[in-house]
């Protein structure tokens, strides 16, 4: 009877040795780390074991050595490092092994990619080129490592403000609209640049929009008659054509202001209501602010 006691125990105690183990959960098999960049690795120790580890980055293969990442820190599950620029892309392993060597855990094979190869070129809209709105423009450009690019931002600029920008999947080419209330110019670029990193660019030179007819504004009559009653709510509506349609609607009398109904406005209507003194001659101007004359 002892000998089976004594058997057992000493299968139980065997069973608590061999649980012990390190598990890599960072980085995992659908982690993307990028040379130069600062990262956790991260791993889980079960068991009694040595209170430091040593981490170590091998080839993809597990068996061959390439760098010592650290020789001796805490085994607290958690070391910060930074991706050393003289890495090169691949596919790798991360090893932690406890200082004395009893115990190791592996991650899974993982990339570590090279942002620094990305380079783009952006092939239309070149300089001096010439675009009728309404209408569309074929944004192109070419990527070297264009795997390590997901999405692109694409940026419509005049004179070098932004107008418009516009993140999208990097596959090559977009169609951009041209709409009708965009202003005429010569001053205007494209900027494409990586979404994650905006370091990595390529802008166009300028080129024109412009549009076939001069930029107007139409009023639209929304009231079955022109007289309007104190206290009542008008709509006020009009279409903007061949400019960027921010508006000021103004209220005369007279043909002199009386006030400004709404300033700088891009909607195509405004609900006016009336708390004016009644009289005749009353007039709605819509005037453009970005383009004076109009």
């Amino acid at each position: 009877m002892k000998k089976s006691y004594f058997f057992v125990l000493a299968l139980f105690l065997n069973s608590i040795i061999i649980s012990a183990s390190i598990s890599v959960m960072t980085p995992d098999g659908g982690d993307h780390w990028n040379i130069g960049e600062t990262v956790y690795i991260e791993w889980i120790s079960r068991g009694d074991m040595d209170r430091y580890v040593k981490i170590r980055l091998f080839d993809k293969t597990g068996s061959n050595k390439l760098l010592a990442i650290t020789d001796k820190t805490p085994n607290n599950g958690k070391f910060e490092w930074t991706i050393p620029q003289s890495l090169h892309e691949g596919e790798y392993i991360i090893r932690v092994k406890t200082f004395d060597n009893n115990f190791f855990g592996n991650s899974p094979v993982f990339p570590i990619k090279d942002r620094r190869l990305i380079k783009i070129n952006l092939i239309s809209p070149s300089g001096g080129a010439r675009y009728l709105t309404p209408g569309t423009m074929l944004i192109k450009w070419e990527m070297e490592s264009a795997h390590l690019v997901e999405h692109v931002k694409l940026t419509l600029k005049k004179g070098g403000q932004v107008k418009h920008h516009i993140v999208l999947d990097n596959d090559g080419s977009e169609s951009l609209p041209l709409t009708d209330n965009i202003n005429d110019g010569t001053d205007y670029s494209i900027r494409i640049e990586d979404a994650v990193d905006p370091t990595i660019f390529d802008e166009s030179g300028y080129f024109e929009v412009y549009h076939s007819s001069p930029a107007s504004i139409r009023m639209e009559i929304t009231h079955p008659v022109y007289l309007f009653l104190v206290g009542e709510t008008v709509k006020i509506k009009w279409t903007c054509l061949g400019f960027d349609g921010i508006v000021d609607v103004d209220l005369l009398k007279d043909g002199s202001l009386v006030k400004t109904l709404a300033p700088s406005i891009r909607d195509n209507f405004f609900n006016w209501k009336i708390d004016e003194p009644q009289g005749t001659n009353y007039m709605i101007r819509v005037s453009a602010v970005n383009k004076p004359g109009l």
